[in-house]
């Protein structure tokens, strides 16, 4: 019963304290090199839609662990959709003065469907 509460005490000193919080960057302050191309939901019944998400950056400017924090119209399959383009291909641009591996990027995809 012991030994648990030790390894979460010998756990817990190793994060730095010093460390900084991921930071979170506006999609306007960040380099595209690809832009995430989004494929129009097949079984949307809206022919406009937003997604406004968060990403984690990758070491290479890949995107994972997005979260998507609103979908206008919900239900359409805007979110999903979102998502998988931006994890499938977008990629920023690392530069010194721009996010780090960890930092986060919000950024927003409109879709319209000019049918």
């Amino acid at each position: 019963m012991i030994a648990i509460p030790v390894l979460w005490l010998a756990l817990a000193s190793l994060q730095d304290p010093q460390a900084e919080a991921p930071r979170i960057w506006d999609g306007e302050d960040v380099t595209f090199v690809r832009r995430p191309t989004p494929e129009f939901p097949v079984d949307a019944r809206a022919s406009r839609g937003q997604v406004s998400m968060v990403c984690t950056v990758t070491a290479r400017g890949r995107f994972r662990n997005c979260v998507v924090e609103s979908e206008t119209p919900p239900g359409n399959g805007f979110a999903r959709a979102a998502i998988v383009a931006v994890q499938r291909g977008a990629r920023i641009e690392m530069t010194p003065d721009g996010p780090a591996e960890g930092d986060r990027v919000r950024s927003s995809i409109v879709f319209w469907n000019g049918r």
